[in-house]
C-alpha cells in the first residue's frame, strides 16, 4: 500500500484560501516523471481540489524520460501524468533537461519542444540551461537557442511561459550577458534550486534586481525547497515561505519526499 502523503495533505489542509490569481501562485510541488504522483493523491486524500486551494505542480522530466533516441519520442508516461493534472484542473510547469549548448544541436530540440507545445498540457516550460556556473556556454549561443526554443514553443501554445532554469545567484554576471542578447522579450522568468539561496530572498538580492531591470513582469522561481521536521512545524514552514513569497516576485516549489513534501 502507498503511503499516504501526510504532510502535504496537512499544508494543503491548512493553506489560505484566497491567494493570488497566477497560474504559478498558490501551493507548488515538485515531482519527476520517474517517480510516482505525489499533489494529486494529496490532494484527495485532504479531500481538496484546486477550487479549495491554489495549487500547482512542477514535473522534472529529463530529455531521455521521452526521447531515448534522438528524434524517436514517446511521451506515453508523460501524457498519462498529464492526464493526471489536467483532469484535475492543477496547472504544470515541466521541467526539461536536456537543452542543447550548441546551435547545431538545435533543430532536434526544437522538435522535440514543439511536438510537447502542441499537446498543451504544461502552462509553463522551464529550461535548464547547460553547463556549470563557471562554465557556461556562450551568451549568444545560449540567448539564440533560448528564443527558438520560445518561439517554438509559442507557435503551438501562445499563452506557454519560457523559463530559463538551473541558474544560481553566482550566475548574475553572465545572465546579464544573457539579457544584452534581447531575451527579456522571450523569456518569462527564471529558475534557481533552493540548494543554491539557503537564505531565500537574501541570496537571490542580486538576481532579482537583475530581473526587475530586465523585465518587469518576469518571476523568480525558487525549486526544491525541502520542508523538513515534524509534519505540523514543516506545514507551517511551507505555509510562511508562501505567505511571504507573496509581496515578492519570487515562488516558491517545495520538494517531494516519501511524505508527501
Amino acid at each position: 500500500m502507498k503511503r499516504t502523503p501526510l504532510l502535504l495533505a496537512t499544508t494543503l489542509a491548512l493553506a489560505p484560501q484566497a491567494l493570488q490569481a497566477s497560474a504559478f501562485r498558490g501551493l507548488g510541488v515538485a515531482e519527476t516523471l520517474r517517480g510516482e504522483p505525489v499533489l494529486a493523491p494529496a490532494l484527495d486524500a485532504a479531500r481538496l481540489t484546486p477550487t479549495h486551494v491554489p495549487v500547482f505542480v512542477r514535473v522534472e522530466v529529463a530529455r531521455d524520460d521521452i526521447e531515448p533516441t534522438t528524434g524517436q519520442v514517446d511521451l506515453s508516461r508523460l501524457e498519462a501524468r498529464m492526464r493526471l493534472y489536467g483532469g484535475r484542473g492543477i496547472p504544470v510547469a515541466l521541467a526539461l533537461s536536456g537543452f542543447p549548448a550548441k546551435p547545431e544541436d538545435a533543430e532536434p530540440w526544437r522538435a522535440l519542444v514543439r511536438a510537447l507545445a502542441k499537446r498543451r498540457w504544461a502552462k509553463a516550460y522551464e529550461l535548464a540551461l547547460p553547463g556549470a556556473p563557471d562554465a557556461r556556454p556562450d551568451p549568444k549561443d545560449l540567448a539564440y537557442l533560448l528564443k527558438l526554443t520560445a518561439v517554438a514553443i509559442r507557435a503551438e501554445d501562445k499563452d506557454a511561459l519560457a523559463i530559463a532554469g538551473g541558474l544560481t545567484p553566482t550566475d548574475v554576471p553572465w545572465l546579464e550577458r544573457l539579457y544584452a542578447e534581447d531575451v527579456a522579450a522571450y523569456l518569462d522568468g527564471v529558475a534557481v534550486p533552493a540548494a543554491a539561496a539557503p537564505a531565500g530572498a537574501t541570496d537571490l538580492a542580486s538576481l532579482t534586481a537583475l530581473i526587475e531591470r530586465e523585465d518587469t513582469s518576469a518571476e523568480v522561481f525558487v525549486t526544491g525547497q525541502e520542508a523538513g521536521g515534524e509534519p505540523a512545524m514543516a506545514a507551517r514552514r511551507i505555509l510562511e515561505r508562501q505567505l511571504a513569497d507573496l509581496a515578492t516576485r519570487i515562488t516558491t516549489v517545495h520538494a517531494a519526499d516519501s511524505r508527501g513534501v
